[in-house]
């Protein structure tokens, strides 16, 4: 029977591995030829470093940078307490749908011109009930379409392979987005909290990037919470990795590993792209990092990780500023598709 089991698992057309209560079992061919380190029993250390912060058990997806490649990673049960790691290589240069994001664009442009048509007739008078709302539409727009042109720049600079890489405390980082993200998502009714018992975390990386990274698990995991849920973002350090992790308490998709494909669902206009789970996935791996989703029972959970590198301890941290390219803020451009219009009041004052 275990003849037969090795057979099959070695007629599979990517790398494979059974584990069992969390650890190797058994590797197929091209699993042995992957992970040369492999051996029943113990965990190979790219694999270590990314299923660290995932120890219970359930279904996985996400990617995984090995070897300077891309691989998509699915954790299925198998049965008897088993599971099944399957990892499948990328295609080469796969294209971002920038097509969808043109499409989303243009409605949002046609959207905030017919606001800003009607909003000189409703000002008379200034007391118009009606202002408020077409001041938030027209707001909210600009924002949504700041975040497109945002993407659209990153996914460039993505395709490039091209990042300035300097010493970062991304403990710091991750704090100041919490901070201000609170703050937008009290209003909602949804509990958004930060935890890490480290008081910095050196790391070597592209600071706008991995704002971007960080907002867009937050973006997401806001988005499954509606209606007065919880969204956790932790930060730790484990195996060597820094290592993010955004959960939250709503409904799980029903296909986990579609999060990481791209163009899987047709545009929503104000419903977002679904493109930023795939920067997600690419700025992990311009890090040499890998990013996992599980379904927790409970809701989504979300876990990039990301090499520390070697920071010079001479060299002052850096912590991006959350003011963006003309003084607009990061965190609102990058959470407005899923903040309700009234969190951009406040800039009708300044």
């Amino acid at each position: 029977m275990e003849t037969e089991f090795d057979a099959l698992l070695d007629a599979l057309p990517f790398p494979a591995v059974l584990l069992e209560q969390g650890l190797p079992r058994r590797y197929n061919r091209r699993a042995r030829e992957l992970l040369p380190d492999c051996a029943p029993g113990r965990m190979p250390a790219p694999l270590a470093g990314v299923l660290s912060a995932c120890r219970e058990e359930g279904e996985l997806a996400g990617a995984l940078w090995l070897e300077g490649r891309c691989y998509g990673l699915t954790l299925s049960p198998a049965g008897e307490g088993r599971q099944l790691l399957c990892l499948a290589l990328r295609e080469e240069g796969a294209a971002l749908p920038l097509d969808a994001v043109a499409t989303q664009l243009r409605q949002l442009l046609a959207d905030l011109h017919l606001s800003t048509q009607q909003l000189g007739r409703v000002l008379r008078p200034l007391d118009d009930p009606g202002a408020d709302r077409l001041y938030h539409v027209l707001h909210q727009g600009t924002y949504r379409l700041l975040r497109m042109a945002r993407h659209l720049e990153a996914a460039d600079q993505l395709a490039q392979g091209r990042a300035g890489m300097e010493p970062l405390d991304l403990a710091d980082l991750c704090a100041a987005l919490a901070g201000e993200a609170e703050v937008l998502t009290r209003g909602m009714g949804i509990q958004l909290e930060y935890e890490t018992p480290l008081l910095t975390l050196p790391v070597l990386g592209s600071g706008s990037l991995l704002q971007m990274l960080v907002l867009n698990l937050l973006s997401n995991a806001i988005r499954g919470a509606r209606g007065g849920g919880r969204v956790l973002l932790r930060l730790t350090r484990e195996s060597g990795r820094a290592v993010i992790t955004v959960e939250n308490s709503g409904s799980c998709p029903a296909d986990l590993s579609a999060l990481f494909r791209p163009g899987q669902a047709a545009p929503v206009p104000g419903g977002g792209l679904g493109l930023g789970m795939l920067l997600v996935e690419r700025i992990a791996a311009l890090h040499q990092g890998s990013v996992l989703a599980m379904d927790t029972g409970a809701g989504v959970r979300v876990t990039a990780a990301l090499p520390l590198g070697t920071v010079d301890r001479d060299l002052p941290l850096r912590t991006p500023g959350l003011e963006g390219e003309g003084g607009f803020s990061t965190v609102l451009v990058e959470l407005s598709d899923v903040l309700p219009g009234h969190c951009f009041d406040y800039f009708d004052q300044l």
